[in-house]
């Protein structure tokens, strides 16, 4: 496997998580 491609998966992953947490954050608003 890839290290780099692993990188940048779990950056999107991260990524993915804080826009749900914020989304989330934000509706409760």
């Amino acid at each position: 496997m890839d290290p780099n491609n692993s990188s940048i998966q779990n950056t999107l992953e991260q990524n993915t998580a804080n826009m749900i947490f914020y989304e989330d954050s934000f509706a409760k608003t």
